[in-house]
């Protein structure tokens, strides 16, 4: 027997259904939290799923009441709570026809659900509970959850705007002629990829979440609400290279990094060093010509700000953020916010520790960690969200940031923890700790693992739970065959073992990582590793090592290519390394006349596709960046100084950074701002040299 307001849902949805169709045709998939700034209510608005009240109470004793949130994206993964009456440990959730897997659902009480939401297909859709195999206990919402039109991927960047973002549909027949608007203002550079697939340029906007219109050329609107937020991030999508092949035209577009300000009167110049053109007011500078059918080397340089060369552009667009110099003489424009002009800031995000008891919703104890062996050991446990590099040392939280028996409520373990707006995946460990040592000793013996947590800016994310039910207790051994030694190194060696989630990231675990010296003859253990059963059924273990000099992890370094399996027990080979680099012109500590740049290595090993040479000078105040693609290994610089006395390096001694690497699926075509960073990079090697520069 259904809940006593299915009939009330039916009637609305027919009357929406009637009444939508006499309307124009528009629809918004506005469902949730309200925009800051609030998009004009179109002709018609199609309710959808949603329409029941959150906070809506129900005095039947078995009732699904309400979606939280009630919409999102149609590729799913999002986490949600069902709230409702007279749930069970064993209860079922369904969308439409399709039962969720008892690894989506976890149950927190008898008022409450977090489930993962699965994939769907736009519009809303039916959900339903069931205890078990109770079907006197079934109960429907009629339209529960609405599967959005389209999504927006990245979801959060810098309120500056540059940032290139895809906006997914299905179903859609998109090209060139649809815009996308974000909080009302038209995204630029845009181009159809597909009929189901647009990347355009954000706009610059206010710190928030956001609606995302699009609109095609006959009038059709659809509004996604909170589909795009702005917020500082710490990842790096502004600027790089895009568009199509160079066909005679080619476009420039300079900012400052830190505002997302033009930077007008900039100047491009072309690889032979003579002034190709100034950038415009709007910061846009476009170049015509029968030379620009074939890759091109262009430096953009202004007063103030670092140079940067990039080598063989291959596509009609370059979007370049100039980072500015730090000097007093230039008015310290370094002085204004690196955040887009958004202050720094991080969102909460709480939630609670379930541990598996055989009492129907309530707090298990410890159970599954091995008791205290002396006074100075104690239940500890920390929830991090994953890691964006798999051989990023595990770093043991502060205390404040501890969750202990003490922190008990009802159903778990209190636990609170501060990100940036994200959709974040989380996984808690649990185990015994010991703080009156020096390093301070963690030993985990279980986690926990969710998905789908979405951290909107300025707000805080609650009901969040974590079962904590997946013993540490597998291991592998990794063989490692790393790059050839140089006279100065590597003589050191790193190894570590992640859990890969899918594209979202890595779980770090103290226990799986080894130091040892190189190169390391016998295959290494690593142990304290999670099965890959239930929220890891799709994970895989990742393994990672990276090759240095010295116990500081100095130059010269390569991190090899990730290896993956997911068999526990198995011996993991590791030999994609990126050889070191070598500095051809200018040589190691002679005087340069900054003209002639080339780079060198030994043969074999994992293949390069981006070098990136950073040189260094006037004590680090001037820095002038160097990008050259796969199969270039040389380039002629320009003299900056021929044009003004204040631009380029400063002569004296310099440092050159050189940086290769290689980069999965990578085409140089699209590249971006963040994949100049070797934290980007699938592998690769870095070496330092010194010098002098004198023009």
């Amino acid at each position: 027997m259904l809940q006593t307001n299915v009939k009330a849902q039916r009637a609305w949805l027919i009357i929406s259904v009637l009444l939508g169709a006499c309307m124009p045709k528009i629809s918004v998939d506005q469902r949730g939290s309200q925009p800051e700034a609030p998009v004009p209510v179109p002709s018609a608005i199609d309710l959808g799923a949603g329409t029941a009240d959150p906070m809506a109470i129900s005095t039947d004793a078995l009732a699904l009441l309400a979606v939280q949130p009630n919409h999102g994206a149609f590729s799913g993964g999002q986490l949600a709570i069902l709230r409702g009456n007279g749930f069970t440990p064993g209860a079922r959730v369904f969308f439409g026809d399709q039962e969720l897997p008892t690894a989506s659902i976890q149950p927190v009480d008898s008022k409450r659900l977090q489930i993962v939401i699965p994939p769907g297909t736009p519009g809303a859709i039916d959900v339903t509970t069931q205890n078990g195999t109770d079907f006197a206990s079934r109960r429907t919402l009629l339209g529960g959850y609405h599967f959005d039109s389209f999504f927006v991927t990245p979801a959060v960047g810098p309120t500056a705007g540059g940032t290139e973002v895809r906006v997914n549909g299905k179903g859609t027949l998109w090209d060139n002629t649809t815009q996308v608007y974000v909080d009302l203002q038209a995204c630029t550079s845009l181009r159809a990829l597909s009929p189901e697939e647009i990347v355009c340029t954000a706009p610059r906007g206010t710190s928030g979440a956001k609606p995302v219109r699009v609109q095609t050329a006959d009038g059709v609107q659809v509004d996604v609400a909170d589909a795009y937020a702005y917020s500082d991030s710490k990842n790096n999508f502004r600027g790089g290279l895009s568009g199509n092949a160079l066909n005679g035209k080619l476009e420039v577009l300079v900012f400052d990094r830190n505002s997302g300000k033009p930077l007008s009167g900039a100047v491009v110049v072309g690889g032979n060093g003579s002034v190709v053109k100034q950038v415009d007011a709007a910061g846009r500078v476009s170049l015509e010509g029968a030379e620009l059918a074939t890759p091109q080397t262009l430096t953009v340089v202004t007063r103030c700000y670092q140079p940067i060369t990039l080598v063989d552009i291959p596509v009609e667009t370059a979007t370049v953020y100039l980072d500015p110099v730090l000097s007093p003489a230039c008015g310290n424009p370094g002085a204004t916010r690196l955040t887009g002009g958004a202050s720094i800031y991080t969102e909460s995000v709480e939630g609670e520790l379930i541990w598996p008891d055989i009492r129907e919703f309530q707090a298990g104890g410890w159970n599954n960690v091995p008791p205290p062996k002396t006074a100075d050991e104690h239940f500890v446990a920390y929830v991090f969200p994953l890691a964006n590099d798999p051989t990023s040392p595990f770093v043991l939280p502060e205390t404040y940031d501890a969750v202990t028996p003490s922190d008990r409520t009802n159903s778990g373990y209190r636990f609170s923890l501060r990100s940036y707006p994200d959709t974040l995946t989380l996984y808690a460990l649990a185990g015994l700790e010991n703080r009156t040592v020096s390093p301070p000793i963690f030993i985990p013996y279980v986690m926990g693992i969710t998905p789908g947590v979405k951290v909107d800016p300025e707000r805080t994310k609650e009901d969040v739970f974590l079962q904590i039910n997946l013993p540490l207790d597998q291991s592998i051994r990794v063989q490692v065959t790393g790059p050839e030694l140089t006279a100065r190194g590597p003589n050191r060696l790193d190894l570590s073992v992640a859990v890969g989630i899918a594209d979202q990231g890595y779980v770090i675990l103290p226990g799986a990582q080894r130091k040892t010296l190189y190169p390391a003859v016998e295959a290494l253990d690593i142990v304290g590793l999670p099965p890959l059963v239930n929220r890891l059924g799709d994970a895989v273990y990742v393994a990672g090592a990276s090759a240095y000099t010295g116990e500081s992890g100095g130059v010269p370094r390569s991190r090899g290519a990730l290896g993956k399996t997911t068999l526990s027990g198995q011996v993991l080979a590791l030999d994609q390394f990126v050889q070191i680099p070598k500095l051809t012109s200018p040589a190691p500590n002679v005087t340069w006349d900054g003209r002639m740049l080339s780079v060198d290595w030994a043969s074999g090993g994992a293949e390069v596709d981006l070098v990136v040479v950073d040189i260094s000078s006037g004590a680090g105040l001037v820095n002038w960046r160097i990008v050259l693609p796969r199969g270039k290994r040389a380039v002629e610089l320009p003299v900056l100084s021929t044009l003004s006395s204040d631009l380029g390096l400063v002569p004296g001694s310099i440092t050159l950074k050189v940086s290769s690497g290689r980069i999965d699926n990578f085409q140089y075509g699209s590249l971006s701002y963040g994949q100049l960073s070797p934290r980007a990079w699938t592998a690769y090697a870095v070496d330092v040299v010194q010098g002098r520069f004198t023009p």
